[in-house]
């Protein structure tokens, strides 16, 4: 359905979204399992200490960031319209002067600090560190000014050029720093990494402490791509256990081990168990003073070997710092017995890694998170990195809707059938009855054998749940009103049943099958195997060719990126990138994804599962909507499960605030069909317990939504805590209040727990 002109222009829309007028019916279960009653319960509001939380946008101080650093000791070496650079031989480092605000950017005061010893300072001030592994394995530092390294600096006119040399080590390489525009520009040399001895390069960063600000000395923040987007505002030294520290793209299962959610008060808080939120971008930024100054850092190559680091003040220094590192060789563990237990080796072969790393620099209403996204999303549009949204009347809605399922037996398993293709239609032309028009619905569990007992590499479907035939019919009730239908299942990873445990699991670097267990050994396959990166291409080729009519969602294929080292067929991370990217080229369509990394943005026809918070570490102190101002407006994205712990006022007025589309997994089957079975987790999704709230919650996000379809995020900020306005390309502004007050800006006034809808200039 596309937008008619004939649509009349509502200038306000206020969405008035009170616990009174959200209510959800859920089913319980008794101890027993046999006695079922209805229970009504009421959303909560959201309470001034939540709204205090670091799921919210704090609102900024607007506090004055005078120069700190000058440029005194330091000899101008480049320029150009905008930017000055300024080299210290004594130490490495650099200053670097935006002619546009005059303001300057730099390491630390003086050539040391009295807090930090010998090896912090060299880092901290150094254009260049190099860590390695001695010949004992131990991790040590390598800076340009170290006694035993000879450093030839060639000075060019838009660059520096730069051979290293360490004799005690027998490692040498070469950099370069470019100057570009707006930007400083790192880069390894391909081909100059020499080793002649024992020790072998670990890693390697580029001005890791350039925008450094010690403790709370100025007002500002540190960036980093967790969920969405966070900020860890600075503040006076805490000592927190660890630094965030994300690998780009997730963990690597093929040298990481995966570790399950557990006791986290270490390092999050302990409200809820979930996995950290992944990194799925590839930079990270530093603002001194929101709307002043601002640095943006973006792994250009090598991200698929990078690891964005954040260290508030109080970890190891008392100076807040980000950067990227490049990671050559990892340690992993030689397994020496049978319980996994073994020695720690160094990786013996380097990975192909090409560091590349752009520093640009921002001024005035630009230099914050919002103005940082919007210079970002052009540059990956000037790349051709990013789709287009379908523009529709209505907002979409995505319904999963869930078929069979393996069930535990007394001996055997059996099947458990949830939503037949047919059962599946009515649902369909329920939500239509409810208004809901616009749906995406995506099938899971529609091959032979149900969700987690299907073959891996069949396109079968289960005829219980009525054939192909059924689900043709189906693809078309949704399509010809103008919704989307997507076959759904897990090319990535899969049961015991459903594979060859000799052949298809991936391999590791100490000659594991990576897989993932679950802590619980009670439930079905508390092990998952991550499938061969080969064997993974060659089942969604197969989906492609053999049921051309239909379209496909594949989840982990865009998030999971590892290794497989299987002897004689090793896939690195890089082939292994290559290889999905591939997938999705001018000879197979596009697929909805389960929020993929950013190599796949431009291919993903739907994104869903798109994470609406940070991980709630405890040194964050903001979410920001980072990823939605890079993809609003590109792609369609769906909110989690609202019916999964996404269900409040809180979570629908974050779909209005981020642009994100509400979601909904559900099953025909009551609730107590999934008890023995693996989809057991997902405690309520029985359509007729959320056939109301779906509609009411739809209704209230379309509201808002239905204004900026196809629009493009120009503008993000939060003027009060609690309330967030956002401002798009096509002349609307949506404000978002979560306060339990009203708000007004004189132009606007919004009711507590509402949102409005305005359009603003001429």
């Amino acid at each position: 359905m596309r937008r008619s002109e004939k649509r009349p222009w509502c200038k306000r829309v206020a969405l008035s979204l009170t616990a009174a007028g959200l209510l959800v019916a859920l089913i319980a279960q008794s101890a027993a399992g046999a006695a079922r009653k209805d229970k009504t319960f009421v959303m909560p509001d959201i309470t001034s200490a939540e709204i205090a939380s670091t799921r919210y946008t704090r609102a900024e101080r607007g506090l004055a960031v005078p120069n700190r650093l000058t440029t005194e000791g330091f000899e101008k070496k480049l320029e150009n319209g905008q930017l000055e650079v300024w080299f210290r031989a004594a130490t490495a480092g650099v200053r670097v002067v935006d002619k546009r605000s005059g303001y300057v950017w730099g390491t630390l005061a003086a050539d040391t600090d009295d807090d930090l010893n010998e090896v912090w300072n060299t880092m901290a001030q150094s254009l260049l560190t190099l860590e390695y592994f001695d010949e004992s394995r131990n991790e040590k530092n390598l800076s340009l000014t170290d006694d035993d390294v000879l450093a030839e600096y060639d000075w060019q006119s838009d660059r520096l050029r730069c051979r290293v040399e360490s004799f005690s080590t027998g490692l040498s390489f070469a950099f370069t720093m470019a100057l570009e525009q707006d930007s400083l520009v790192f880069a390894v040399e391909d081909g100059s990494l020499s080793e002649t001895g024992d020790c072998k390069v670990k890693s390697v960063y580029f001005a890791p402490f350039l925008g450094c600000a010690r403790g709370d000395s100025l007002d500002g923040y540190l960036l980093i791509p967790d969920g969405p987007g966070a900020l860890i505002r600075f503040a006076p030294e805490t000592q927190y256990v660890k630094p965030y520290e994300a690998k780009v793209y997730g963990l690597d299962t093929g040298t990481d081990t995966y570790v399950q959610s557990g006791d986290l008060r270490t390092t999050r808080t302990n409200d809820y168990m979930t996995d950290a939120q992944q990194a799925t971008v590839p930079l990270y930024g530093i603002v001194h003073g929101a709307g002043k100054n601002a640095l943006l850092g973006v792994a250009e190559q090598g991200a698929e070997y990078a690891a964005v680091l954040a260290y508030p003040a109080g970890v190891l220094t008392p100076y807040n710092w980000a950067t990227v590192r490049f990671d050559y060789r990892t340690l992993y563990t030689e397994p020496t017995s049978q319980d996994g237990s073994g020695i720690e080796r160094v990786q013996e072969t380097a990975n192909a890694v090409s560091p590349r790393l752009r520093l640009t620099f921002f001024h005035g209403d630009e230099a914050d998170y919002s103005g940082m996204a919007v210079a970002y999303r052009q540059r990956l549009e000037a790349q051709g990195a990013l789709g287009s949204e379908r523009v529709d009347a209505q907002i979409p809605l995505q319904l999963n809707v869930v078929g069979a399922d393996v069930k535990q037996g007394l001996i055997f398993k059996g099947l458990s059938v949830l939503t037949t293709a047919n059962q599946a239609r009515q649902i369909v032309d329920d939500l239509r009855a409810d208004g809901v028009h616009n749906l995406t619905l995506t099938y899971d569990g529609w091959r032979k054998g149900g969700l987690h007992g299907s073959a891996y590499n069949t396109v079968a479907f289960e005829r219980r749940l009525g054939g192909k035939s059924a689900f043709l019919s189906l693809q078309k009730a949704v399509t010809q009103q103008g919704g989307r239908f997507y076959l759904r299942l897990d090319p990535v990873t899969a049961t015991e049943d459903q594979i060859s445990l000799l052949q298809a699991p991936a391999v590791s670097m100490s000659g594991q099958q990576q897989k993932r267990t679950r802590l619980n050994n009670q439930i079905l396959y508390n092990e998952t195997y991550f499938i061969k990166p080969s064997l993974t291409a060659a089942v969604v080729q197969r989906c492609f060719a053999k049921l051309p009519e239909f379209s496909f969602a594949f989840d982990k294929l865009g998030s999971c990126l590892y290794a497989d080292y299987t002897r004689n067929r090793t896939v690195d991370r890089t082939q292994a990138l290559q290889n999905v990217t591939a997938l999705f080229g001018d000879d197979n369509p596009r697929a909805a994804l389960a929020m993929p990394n950013a190599y796949l943005w431009g291919q993903a026809a739907e994104i869903y599962d798109f994470p609406l918070s940070n991980s709630q570490y405890t040194y964050e102190t903001d979410t920001v909507p980072f990823l939605p101002i890079l993809l609003k407006g590109h792609v369609d994205f769906y909110a989690p499960y609202a019916n999964q712990g996404f269900y409040s006022v809180y979570g629908v007025l974050k779909m209005i605030e981020y642009g994100a589309y509400p979601s909904f997994i559900v099953s025909y089957a009551s609730n107590l069909a999934l008890n023995r079975t693996p989809v057991e987790d997902y405690f309520s999704i029985h359509f007729g317990d959320w056939r109301a709230t779906i509609g009411q919650v739809y209704k209230q996000v379309d509201e808002a939504l239905s204004a900026v379809e196809g629009a493009h995020i120009t503008r993000h900020t939060a003027p009060q805590t609690g309330v967030a306005q956002i401002t798009y390309d096509n002349g609307v502004q949506i404000t978002v209040n979560y306060t339990n007050a009203a708000y007004t800006d004189g132009e606007t006034t919004v009711a507590a727990q509402s949102a409005s809808v305005r359009r603003v200039g001429a």
